[in-house]
């Protein structure tokens, strides 16, 4: 058979790109983990993502009694609260201008890493979306303060102890079962977990807490998230944790003087704050257009905005390109981020240990 044309051997970049796109961009949305796919409600020129809350019914103490009537039903039941929580969608994306000597003089796979580097960029974008969100809508507790002026200590085991406590309190659902651990040596059982995700300065600071469990002694009996490091436990409930450069950084906000001594600053005087996010189930709704891609970590619940990939070969552009010299690869997609509940999520702010 002669091959002569795309008709026979058509070109792979909607089929491979695609998938190798939407894995790396995956891997880079730490923040989706556990949250809550939204369907897109379109109005009269304008988009929003919806999402259903219904709360928890209120626990009857009262027995049922003898029923001895004749009409039904002979029972009263009870009227759950749902509220209809929405937000507006935005649209996000960037793109990449190639000129013809760009093409010509690069080897073959400089293709590849620049659709590698919109697909971090992609990733991290809608990332930064979820995060903003979750970090300014949380309920803020604060490490060794009142407020981010006087705040100068690193994250505690009675912090923890104190967001770990309020959620299971608020009856915040955990997202993973408890494992009882391995025959191997050196493996440790871990309790049912929420969801926390520090920056990596921060991560350094949790692992030095008292009772702290580093990832690689139940990496094997449990899927491990991308960047998780390890897991905190309390009285039957813990977190798994997970560090992100993508973490907030807030330069130089925090305490000053000795109450700052010894932790990172930009500034040189006041400690730089840092937000960690603790949640549960259903506290968080992210837009992914109704869908959810498929990752190895599909498991542990993991979803993303549904990102689109956009090329357009040397004269596509027609008059605006007469001698076919340009040529673009983009990305696109509509994403939005809603705490649903806060009384199930936490955000902690704290300083972190300086290394240098």
């Amino acid at each position: 058979m002669t091959v002569t044309d795309t008709t026979v051997l058509t070109k792979p970049i909607n089929a491979m790109f695609t998938r190798r796109f939407l894995e790396r961009a995956n891997y880079k949305t730490c923040y989706f983990m556990g949250t809550d796919p939204a369907t897109l409600q379109k109005h009269s020129g304008t988009a929003t993502a919806l999402w259903r809350r219904i709360e928890h019914l209120t626990v009857s103490t009262s027995a049922l009694s003898e029923l001895t009537g004749e009409t039904y039903p002979t029972r009263t039941g009870v009227t759950p609260s749902v509220t209809d929580v929405q937000k507006a969608v935005s649209k996000y994306g960037t793109h990449i201008l190639l000129n013809e000597e760009a093409d010509v003089f690069n080897f073959n796979g400089t293709t590849v890493e620049l659709m590698d580097i919109l697909a971090d960029n992609a990733g991290r974008t809608v990332n930064y979306i979820v995060r903003n969100e979750m970090e300014d809508n949380a309920t803020i507790v604060y490490s060794g303060g009142s407020a981010d002026a006087n705040t100068g200590s690193v994250v505690t085991a009675s912090v923890l102890n104190n967001v770990v406590n309020t959620l299971q309190r608020n009856v915040g659902d955990t997202f993973l079962a408890m494992t009882r651990g391995s025959v191997n040596v050196g493996t440790v059982p871990i309790l049912a977990a929420y969801y926390g995700i520090c920056h990596p300065d921060v991560a350094y600071d949790i692992s030095q807490i008292t009772g702290f469990t580093s990832v690689e002694k139940y990496a094997g009996q449990v899927s491990v998230l991308p960047g998780e490091f390890g897991f905190y436990g309390l009285a039957g409930t813990g977190i798994r944790f997970c560090s992100t450069p993508d973490a907030s950084v807030d330069a130089g906000l925090g305490a000053t003087g000795a109450a700052a001594a010894t932790k990172r600053t930009t500034s040189g005087d006041n400690a730089d704050l840092y937000s960690t996010v603790v949640y549960g189930r259903h506290a968080v709704g992210t837009l992914g257009l109704g869908k959810e891609v498929p990752t190895d970590s599909a498991d542990v619940g993991r979803k993303m905005a549904v990102v689109e990939i956009i090329n357009k070969p040397f004269g596509s552009a027609g008059t605006a390109d007469p001698l076919n010299e340009y040529s673009t690869m983009g990305w696109k997609s509509w994403c939005a981020a809603k705490v649903l509940n806060t009384n199930w999520i936490r955000s902690i702010r704290s300083a972190a240990t300086s290394l240098s």
